[in-house]
């Protein structure tokens, strides 16, 4: 816009000058741009020197800002989880960010980017240390010299990795991939029938938005790896960017387990687990209780055993005498079995496809909800983590005598 507008300035430069126009507009934009990385570089190099963190026995703290300053911590008693981010030119350079997730919600999370490798991995076993309470190792230098406090990383067990032949195939047998067949074919169809081929056009964008999002799943998930330390759960994943994350004990609010249709044949399930802290994922107006399940995957695709083994790292004691019958009960049953308090009949009439599935169970350590009949959910609850209760009743739930 600007070298539009100056068109005749530059014309009566250039003649001034006898150079080409083209010249002219060329060195602008050379100087411009020049100019513009210069101020880029500058600016941040002095917002570098700006940023600041320390560890101590109560809280993390991060300084940063130049023209507005801001000064966040986080009370190591509210750490909800420990991550470390790799977006891919991190990983090229070595570097890496520390997020330190907080009870109080996003707005209270502080992220700590960039540090080298090993300083990141350094900073969060501080982090998880000093929350757990444990005290430093002082260390001392080959040469005598006295070199400050350090802090073991804790040592890790693998409890389940997900293989890329696993991932794939959940991902091909996922509603998305199906739900975009399905569009392909029947616009295919049309065109066929209709003999024009125009219809064609439809497709490029069902699969850009079917393969962006089929995508971000396998490249989100790729390597997902589930273990325990003595700070901790502990999950990596990721292809290009990476993220390692550590769950302090006794930090899961509640675990969903979730079955596809078409994972059926194969006795997949998926486990998502909600921590206070982290960003609501598709939570919903609706109320209901699988949606409000967030903040990520503990396992993105597993066998029953392999979600199971997940489950009871959270919840080591389901709180009944017959466990086996309950999970049974819980993942494909309906009705009355296993114990539930399922849904009247005449709730039907405002549920008609899950009101069998729908059901509650209240054991002794936590309270079981079951719904889903196209795509089976169970949400556990840890009766210590609940957090508020609410009842909902429309009208024409009230007609019912349902809610």
């Amino acid at each position: 816009i600007v070298l539009y507008n100056s068109a005749d300035v530059i014309g009566d430069i250039a003649s001034a000058i006898e150079m080409p126009p083209i010249a002219i507009v060329v060195l602008a934009v050379a100087g411009a741009v020049l100019a513009v990385l210069l101020i880029a570089l500058l600016y941040s190099y002095v917002a570098w020197k700006r940023i600041r963190y320390a560890v101590s026995d109560d809280a993390v703290y991060y300084h940063s800002g130049i023209f507005f300053r801001s000064q966040r911590h986080a009370r190591l008693n509210r750490i909800q989880g420990v991550d470390i981010n790799r977006p891919l030119l991190g990983r090229m350079v070595g570097i890496s960010a520390v997020s330190i997730e907080s009870a109080g919600g996003a707005g209270s999370n502080v992220e700590v980017k960039f540090l080298k490798d090993d300083d990141a991995e350094a900073l969060r076993a501080e982090i998880l240390a000093r929350a757990a309470g444990v005290s430093a190792q002082h260390v001392t230098a080959s040469d005598g010299a006295h070199s400050g406090p350090a802090f073991a990383i804790a040592p890790e067990r693998v409890v389940y990795q997900v293989t890329p032949g696993m991932l794939t195939s959940s991902l091909l047998r996922s509603g998305i991939f199906y739900g975009m067949l399905a569009i392909v074919v029947g616009i295919i169809a049309f065109g066929v029938w209709a003999q024009s081929f125009s219809a064609l056009a439809g497709l490029l964008p069902t699969l850009v938005i079917a393969g962006s999002v089929l995508w971000g799943r396998f490249a989100g998930e790729f390597g997902f790896t589930l273990a325990i330390s003595p700070d901790g759960m502990r999950t990596r994943q990721g292809l290009l960017s990476t993220r390692a994350k550590t769950l302090p004990p006794g930090r899961i609010q509640a675990i969903s387990l979730t079955q596809p249709f078409f994972w059926r044949g194969k006795d997949w399930w998926r486990v998502r687990i909600n921590v206070a802290g982290y960003g609501a994922e598709g939570a919903s107006s609706s109320g209901d209780v699988g949606s409000a399940i967030n903040s990520g995957v503990l396992v993105p695709v597993g066998t029953r055993g392999d979600v199971l083994n997940a489950v009871w790292l959270v919840l080591r004691d389901l709180g009944v005498d017959n466990p086996d019958e309950v999970i049974e009960a819980s993942l494909r049953g309906s009705l009355a079995d296993g114990g539930y308090l399922h849904s009247p009949r005449q709730a039907r009439w405002v549920d008609p496809i899950k009101w069998k599935r729908n059901g509650l169970l209240i054991t002794r350590t936590a309270v079981l909800f079951r719904t889903g009949q196209i795509v089976r959910s169970l949400v556990i609850v840890p009766h210590e983590r609940t957090q508020s209760l609410k009842i909902v009743q429309g009208p024409l739930e009230r007609k019912l005598h349902v809610a």
